[in-house]
Order: structure tokens, then sequence, then C-alpha cells
């Protein structure tokens, strides 16, 4: 016997909230200067991070992660955590 309970009120998932952080973080990072987010800085460490949740995420759908990159100049965090966004609105 199968029991299935019908939720009248509208849920979130948690990755369409990780989504509305990535995007807006990716909104406010792409009006800043790229060497700013150096991975030895605090704000280039966290865009690493979010990046590899964000792939992490990516993965746990399905999609291949691939590589999360470790450290870099700006402009190379940067990029990864763009394409990080990119990867998990693709497989969401």
């Amino acid at each position: 016997m199968t029991t299935t309970m019908i939720r009248s009120e509208t849920t979130t998932s948690t990755t369409d909230l990780l989504r509305d952080v990535l995007h807006a973080t990716l909104d406010r990072v792409a009006g800043e200067d790229p060497d700013s987010f150096d991975s030895r800085t605090p704000g280039g460490r966290e865009l690493l991070s979010l990046a590899a949740r964000a792939r992490q995420a990516a993965g746990s759908l399905g999609a291949d992660a691939g590589t999360t990159v470790a450290s870099g100049p700006g402009i190379v965090v940067v990029r990864e955590f763009a394409a990080a966004v990119r990867l998990l609105d693709q497989a969401a």
C-alpha cells in the first residue's frame, strides 16, 4: 500500500536557492576588477568555494562536474566561477 501526501504550499528546491545566490554573486563580480578575486584573497577563496559547491550540485543532478580550480589569478577565479554557474544552470 502506498500513501501519497499532497502539499498545498509551493516549495523551492535547494538547487534553486543556490542558483539565486550564485547569480546574485555573479552580478556583483561582473562589476568588479577581476584582479581583486585572486585565489589568495578572501573574495577569491569565497568564489572558488561557491564554484566548487555549484559543481558539486551539478554533479548530483547528473552532469559531469569536471575539475574544480583550486587556485589562480583573479581572472581565472572569475572564469571558473562563471563556468560553474553555467554548468549548474544547464544541469538544473
